[in-house]
């Protein structure tokens, strides 16, 4: 990305110096980012959830606090923290606590079951499906479906590539 031939310096100690500032700079833009931290990436689970829940787009969730879609699912990923107005914000719009965009932090932390859960809840699908399984009153029909699923999730296998 830098190059040392790009500069017309004259003067041997200049350009030993200016090189080795290239050097730095390459290996600086080359080196692996950190990973998400742990708080962020509940933070943004816990957005997801209540967007979903709400059934609001990522585009309309931005437009609303003035962001990006794509910052969103930054937000959503942990890649990107949320400042405190901004959380303030969302969760205005997605008309809950600031406490409830916490909710969980302090169990997953050591619960890998409990991290579990919650990435299942924060998918689309899978939030749809509990949702309307718990609309269903009969517990004759719960346990009919339960049972479907079970054995959809025991025999069902990727289909055959041709």
């Amino acid at each position: 990305m830098y190059s040392a031939q790009k500069l017309t310096l004259s003067g041997g100690k200049k350009q030993s110096h200016y090189n080795s500032i290239i050097k730095f700079l390459s290996r600086i833009h080359s080196m692996p980012k950190d990973s998400p931290h742990f708080t962020d990436v509940v933070v943004g689970r816990n957005v997801r959830f209540h967007r979903l829940a709400k059934g609001i787009s990522q585009i309309r969730l931005g437009d609303q606090i003035g962001v990006t879609f794509q910052q969103i699912q930054k937000y959503e990923r942990g890649a990107n923290r949320i400042g405190a107005s901004r959380l303030k914000q969302i969760a205005e719009v997605l008309e809950t606590s600031i406490q409830s965009l916490f909710e969980g932090l302090e169990n997953q932390a050591n619960d890998d079951n409990a991290v579990v859960a919650s990435n299942l809840i924060s998918d689309a699908k899978t939030l749809r499906l509990v949702q309307a399984f718990a609309k269903i009153q009969r517990a004759d029909q719960r346990r009919a479906i339960l049972h479907l699923v079970e054995k959809l999730a025991t025999t069902t296998r990727a289909p055959k590539q041709k």
